[in-house]
C-alpha cells in the first residue's frame, strides 16, 4: 500500500477524462453515442474534458487536494450515477434534467468511477502520516 496512491488514480482519471472527452469531441461534436455506447452531448464531452483537467491539476498539487477531488467526484458521481436511473428526470431526447444526455451505460460507469474514486478518496489508510500510524511510529 502507496500513501501516494490517490494521486496515481487523480492522474489516471485525470488523462481518462481528457481522453474520453478529446474522443468525443472527436467522433460526436453534437451528440450520438460515443464508441456506439456511451450517450454524449458537447455539454458531456466538455465536463469530461474539466473533470480531467481537475485530475491532472491535483496530481501536479498533492495527496491532500487528490484526497480532496477523489471524495468530491466520488460523492458526485455516485448521485449522478443513481440519479440517471430515475426515469421521470429525463426529458424525451434523453438529457438528465433537461441538461446532459446520458444512457443507463453511462449511468453504469458513473457508479463504478465513483465508487473507485470515492474508495481512495475516504479510506484512512490514504491519509498524510498514516502509514507512521499503521507501523507504530506515531
Amino acid at each position: 500500500m502507496r500513501r501516494d496512491t490517490p494521486k496515481t488514480v487523480a492522474l489516471i482519471i485525470g488523462i481518462a477524462f481528457l481522453a474520453v472527452g478529446l474522443l468525443g469531441l472527436i467522433l460526436n461534436p453534437t451528440g450520438g453515442n460515443l464508441l456506439g455506447t456511451f450517450a454524449v452531448d458537447l455539454l458531456h464531452n466538455l465536463i469530461h474534458l474539466v473533470v480531467g483537467v481537475a485530475g491532472l491539476a491535483v496530481w501536479f498539487l498533492g495527496l491532500v487536494e487528490s484526497r480532496i477531488f477523489l471524495k468530491v467526484l466520488g460523492v458526485v458521481y455516485i448521485i449522478l450515477g443513481i440519479v440517471g436511473f430515475i426515469p421521470p428526470l429525463f426529458d424525451n431526447y434523453g438529457h438528465l434534467l433537461g441538461i446532459v444526455r446520458i444512457n443507463n451505460a453511462d449511468n453504469i460507469l458513473h457508479l463504478v468511477v465513483g465508487a473507485l474514486a470515492a474508495y481512495f478518496g475516504f479510506s484512512p489508510q490514504y491519509r498524510p502520516g498514516a502509514a507512521s500510524r499503521i507501523m507504530g511510529r506515531g
